[in-house]
């Protein structure tokens, strides 16, 4: 080394112009310090590092309300990796799937997961010792509750048309997860709104459900809607009406006799709606006072009606003795 130098040296003074010798010196010592701290910051150190803590694969029915952030880690790295570690800290990500829960709290080992915890340090970074190498947690265990879902809709159909049936939802029923003042203010969960103009066709989409607030986790975070629509016509049917609890030897007579109902009924079954399928009746011992009229109420419909409606739904009466 002694020769080298003063060879570099001999060099320098016959190269190197005299009043830019010293500035030449300054980058070659600059440069000869760049090329020893290199050298010296890539060897392997071993040292103690704080490492931030965060958590994965919490249950969903459980908070963590007490969970220390950070642990002690005795390293095994290169100098250079070591030093951006004390300089801008290194965060981890703990795995609970392995921990052991109780009702109030939840105990992780890290050693464990040691090989797992490496993997989220710089290339060949080891872990020696944890301190502490069991975490413990205080956790709270939430509760679940089944609640229907409610479908909102805005729908406009074309005209003539309308669902054979009310749409169905899969699932029609989610598991709610929250605290036990969550839960008792949630009677359901709403989806996101489903807008529809100028239907005519059968359908089947995937609607998101809406969480609300402080609820931790749904059992479902979608459901399907299915529906089927077909034409409808107006149709109307007249029918007779019948009179409850009449007394003995007590002729009444109506004035109308029959009312006709009127709805709206798929094109395609309207020979599978007839008169028969309905039935009216008026009581008469619901007459009150002096009144005159009485009230009509339908006894029977035919499930393929839609829209119904009556007429008249009062009547007249006169009672013979």
């Amino acid at each position: 080394m002694p020769g080298s130098f003063i060879r570099f040296k001999q060099w320098a003074n016959r190269w190197v112009p005299e009043k830019s010798k010293v500035q030449f010196f300054l980058v070659f010592i600059g440069i000869s310090a760049l090329f020893w701290g290199l050298t010296r910051l890539s060897n392997s150190y071993t040292t103690t590092v704080v490492l931030d803590m965060n958590y994965d694969n919490i249950p969903e029915d459980v908070i963590l309300k007490k969970a220390p952030t950070s642990v002690v880690a005795t390293l095994e790295a290169s100098g250079f990796q070591l030093l951006l570690y004390q300089t801008f800290g290194q965060e981890i990500t703990v795995d609970l799937e392995s921990a052991l829960f109780d009702e109030t709290t939840a105990k992780v080992d890290l050693l464990l997961q040691r090989n797992f915890l490496e993997t989220q340090l710089f290339e060949n970074g080891r872990i020696t010792l944890l301190n502490p190498s069991t975490v413990g947690l205080e956790i709270q265990r939430l509760e679940t509750k089944r609640v229907p879902v409610s479908l909102v809709s805005q729908i406009e159909f074309k005209k003539g048309f309308n669902y054979t049936a009310l749409p169905s939802l899969q699932p029609d029923t989610v598991s709610v997860i929250g605290t036990p003042v969550v839960l008792n203010e949630i009677a359901s969960i709403r989806t996101i709104p489903l807008v529809k103009s100028g239907l005519d066709r059968n359908f089947s989409e995937t609607l998101r459900l809406e969480i609300p607030n402080g609820v931790n986790a749904l059992s479902h975070r979608v459901v399907v809607v299915t529906a089927k629509t077909t034409k409808f016509t107006e149709m109307t049917y007249e029918i007779p009406i019948r009179i409850n609890n009449t007394a003995v030897g007590q002729t009444i007579r109506l004035f109308p006799q029959r009312i006709k109902i009127r709805g709206r009924v798929p094109l395609a079954l309207v020979d599978s709606v007839r008169a028969s399928d309905f039935s009216a009746y008026t009581d008469i011992s619901q007459v009150e006072g002096d009144s005159e009229t009485l009230p009509v109420f339908i006894e029977k419909q035919s499930p393929l009606l839609r829209s119904m409606r009556w007429s008249p739904k009062q009547v007249n009466f006169l009672i013979r003795q």
